[in-house]
């Protein structure tokens, strides 16, 4: 689910970046959508 979420968000046209979570965001099993 979360390559799958990554994938899709980092082909979106509004969507300026994607990385994973640092350790104060929730690690690997977060996923950071910048807008």
């Amino acid at each position: 689910l979360r390559d799958a979420v990554r994938s899709d968000a980092a082909g979106h046209p509004l969507v300026k970046s994607v990385r994973p979570g640092q350790r104060g965001e929730g690690g690997d099993g977060a996923t950071i959508v910048e807008l």
